[in-house]
Order: structure tokens, then sequence, then C-alpha cells
């Protein structure tokens, strides 16, 4: 018999509501469907605003709307199971910013275990986890009694770092933190800028005085293929319009890479071909930056 979960107080006349993300499996949507309406008195109160990507409208930059509102995101659900660790989106574009933004004390990261699964060594696994103990969702008897205690933990998370958050002030352990980074962030600043300098006032003359640059070079563009459900797509392929010695066949985690020689910053076309899916032109900026790419079925 589990203990009985007591709600924390909390202070909802917050000046603004604490952005909330969720970050998840579409296979586990209706986990997701049921936390929305468990937070829905939160919601209505205006304590927070709640997104995920199903809030994305038709003709969105689907890439640019996920991360802008990672980006933005006070507190940052992980909903967890076997779908979201084989994700490679959820895990290692989501998740890994969520963890970043966590560790630099920017944001809250709270995983909730929706199944079983061995989430035991990700690098969320150190933090608090609910329900409960980690208990997954999906093993309580009463699985509204398991959303009623993730959302007791929830307010709780709140209550303690969502206020200071949501007026842009940050917890004292977070302060400290960022003080700290802040001060090794400038000195490394500082150090950038003494090298920039000499490289711009010293080297590059004397580099550009011995041999003139053409601005061409070796550059490996490299990205992901998936579909609209965030699966990624294997043994897609890849090539560069116009320069088909540029090609590559996507692997199982629907990652490419491609060798080319151009200028840093010049536009290509990236063409995307897999039976069974639409093909695909996506413009990208020359540089060694990952490219995503989302194809939908024919």
């Amino acid at each position: 018999m589990r203990e009985p979960y007591t709600l924390p107080s909390v202070n909802t006349s917050l000046p603004r509501a604490v952005s909330v993300f969720y970050s998840y499996s579409h296979k586990d949507e209706t986990y997701r469907d049921e936390l929305e309406k468990h937070l829905s008195v939160m919601r209505r109160k205006g304590e927070i605003d709640a997104w995920h990507d199903r809030k994305i409208t038709a003709g969105d930059n689907w890439k640019n709307c996920i991360d802008t509102n990672l980006e933005k995101a006070d507190l940052i659900l992980l909903l967890v199971s076997s779908d979201f660790l084989a994700s490679t989106y959820c895990y290692e574009i989501e998740m890994e910013r969520a963890m970043q933004r966590h560790l630099a004390g920017e944001a809250r990261v709270i995983p909730i275990i929706l199944r079983a699964c061995d989430w035991f060594s990700a690098p969320f696994a150190k933090l608090q986890a609910l329900p409960t103990d980690g208990e997954p969702i999906s093993s309580w008897p009463d699985q509204d009694t398991a959303y009623h205690n993730v959302v007791a933990g929830i307010r709780q998370a709140i209550s303690q770092v969502g206020v200071e958050a949501a007026r842009g002030e940050m917890s004292p352990p977070h302060r400290r933190t960022i003080t700290a980074r802040g001060k090794a962030l400038l000195l490394a600043a500082f150090v950038l800028l003494l090298i920039g300098a000499a490289y711009l006032l010293i080297w590059k003359p004397l580099q550009h005085a011995a041999t003139p640059p053409t601005g061409v070079r070796d550059l490996i563009v490299t990205g992901f293929v998936f579909d609209a459900d965030k699966v990624p797509i294997a043994r897609a392929l890849v090539e560069i319009e116009g320069f088909p010695a540029s090609a590559d066949e996507t692997d199982s985690t629907g990652r490419f890479s491609l060798d080319f020689t151009g200028k840093p910053g010049d536009w290509i076309v990236l063409k995307i071909r897999k039976e069974g899916y639409g093909e695909e032109r996506t413009k990208f900026v020359l540089n060694d930056s990952p490219k995503v790419v989302k194809l939908g079925r024919k």
C-alpha cells in the first residue's frame, strides 16, 4: 500500500505561467493526453503553459517550433518508455539539450516513467523521477492515482523553482552555479577574444600574404532523416543535388554523412529518396552542423 501523497502549498499568483515542454514518443501519446487532463486545473489557473509537438500547425517549420519551445521552457517533462529511449530524436536531440539546460540552471528536467524500461543508466537517471520511486505509471493498479502522484510532484517542483523561473530569477543553488559558470565563461571569452585579435591582426595577414586563401575546403555534411513521427528512416539515399558523387545511405539511426568540397556559407540542396516515401529536396547552408530532414509517406 502506497503512502498518500500530500500536495504542497503553492503560490499561484505568478507574474506569468511556468512554461512546460513535453518530450515524448508519439507511441506514448495516450499517456501524454491523460497527463494533460490531470494538469488541467493548473493550466486553467494560469500556473503552467504547456507545449508539445501536436500544437505545430500546417505550414510551420516543425524543427524550429520544437527548438524554440524547448529553449524557452522552464520545466521539461521527459515521458520515459522503451519507445522514448529508442527514438533518436527524443534521446539524442531533445533529451540531451534538456539536460544541458538543466545542468546550466536554465530549466528543471523531470523524468516521468510511463512504462517499465531500462532507464537507470540514462543521463537523466540521477534526477528524481515521477511517480514516487520511479515506479512506471502502467504498473499502478489505479492509474488515476499514479497521475495524481505525478501532478503532486510537478506542483512541488513549481513551488521550489517555478516561481523563480516565472519571475526571471533562479533559486539560490542555481544562482551559485550560474555565477561560477559565468566567471569561467567570462574568462574563456576573454582568452578567446585575445586569440581572435591575435589571429586577425597578426597571423591572418601573414597567412594571406604567404598563400592567398581560396575559401574552398573539404567539408563533411552530416544529418538525420526522420519520418513525421520522429522515427529514423534507414537506407534512405541522400545526395547533394548536382553532385551525384556526394551521396550516402542512412544507417539504422537515420544518420548520413557526405564528403563535399565547397565554400562554407554557400547554399546546397540535399535530395533524399526512399521507396514508399515522397522525394524531399531541402536547402541548407553549407557548414559542419547536422541537418535534420523529415520524409513523408506517399
